[in-house]
Parts: C-alpha cells; sequence; structure tokens
C-alpha cells in the first residue's frame, strides 16, 4: 500500500486539514474535561470527605496535565506530516511542464489555509482555549505561512529531482516486485 503512495502539492491541503481536524477534537475534548472539572468542583466536591478530596484533586490533577502536554505533541505532528510528504514527492517526483498546475494548487493551498485558520478561530472564540493552548493556537493562527513554508519545500522537492536520481529509484524499487 505504500509503495503505490504519491506525492502531490495537495497534500498540503490534506495535511492542514487534519491538522485542524486534531486540533478541533483536542479542543472539545479539553472543553469537555474542563466542564466536568467545574461541575465536579461546584456539586459533588462538597459531600466528599478529605481523603476523598485529596485523591480527586490528584486524579484531576493528573488528567489535566496529560491533556496540557497533547499540546506540546502538535508540533511533533506538523512535523511528521510534512515529512511524509516530503518523502513521497520525492519519490513521485515531477516535470517542471506541471510547473503551471502546481501554481493553481498554490493558490488553492492558501485559500484553503485561510480557510482553515478563520474555521479554527470560529471554534476558539466559542471554547476560547487558544490562551490555554498555546501552541496549538500559535500553529493555527499562523497555518498560512506554515502552509506556504511547506507548499516551496515541496515544490522544490517535487520538481528538482533529476534523471539519475528517477533511475536509481527506479532499479531499487523493482527489487521489492
Amino acid at each position: 500500500m505504500i509503495m503505490n503512495k504519491k506525492g502531490s502539492l495537495a497534500d498540503v491541503i490534506y495535511g492542514p486539514a487534519k491538522i485542524l481536524a486534531i486540533i478541533i477534537t483536542f479542543f472539545i475534548c479539553f472543553y469537555i474535561w474542563y466542564s466536568f472539572t467545574t461541575t465536579f468542583d461546584n456539586t459533588l466536591y462538597s459531600t466528599l470527605s478529605d481523603s476523598g478530596k485529596l485523591a480527586i484533586n490528584e486524579t484531576v490533577s493528573n488528567v489535566s496535565i496529560g491533556l496540557n502536554t497533547i499540546d506540546y505533541m502538535m508540533p511533533l505532528i506538523v512535523v511528521g506530516l510534512l515529512l511524509v510528504s516530503l518523502i513521497f514527492a520525492f519519490k513521485t517526483g515531477a516535470s517542471v511542464i506541471y510547473a503551471i498546475l502546481s501554481l493553481i494548487l498554490w493558490v488553492l493551498a492558501l485559500i484553503m489555509s485561510a480557510i482553515f485558520t478563520n474555521t479554527y478561530l470560529q471554534v476558539d472564540q466559542t471554547l476560547n482555549l487558544g490562551t490555554t493552548l498555546i501552541i496549538s493556537d500559535f500553529l493555527m493562527t499562523n497555518l498560512k505561512w506554515i502552509v506556504l513554508g511547506w507548499l516551496a519545500l515541496l515544490s522544490i522537492v517535487i520538481f528538482s529531482r533529476n534523471k539519475q536520481e528517477q533511475e536509481m529509484l527506479s532499479s531499487s524499487e523493482a527489487v521489492f516486485k
């Protein structure tokens, strides 16, 4: 299945869409957890004994710390998607003839990154978690620059492969067939 994966400039549209979905899902989960702990503190916490309060406080604190550490994983997800995209793009390659078509995809990717950023800002305005999850907020508000860099790197990799590299890749893939 991986042998048939082709890299393309469309990866720059699908990658940020996946990042947006992950971050919005994470924001919703974090909001639900925050609402649960607030409700729990206000209603059930007063009926517990001191040892129960201590155990609940420790558990809630540990889960909250665990959820906050997911925010530090977001750059790794972005870099991972970028590396996979670059590797498959190098494997695929493209002729310079397709450069004009790639410009259309550049425009589409930048428009989609603006849409993804606006979608994120609407969700953040509703949930108001951007100040808590700083790294995710930074990534999503600067998504157009991330996409622009991703496009530049991907274009360089796709259009810079020469005939010798093509023959080397073809011969190494022939071994696995």
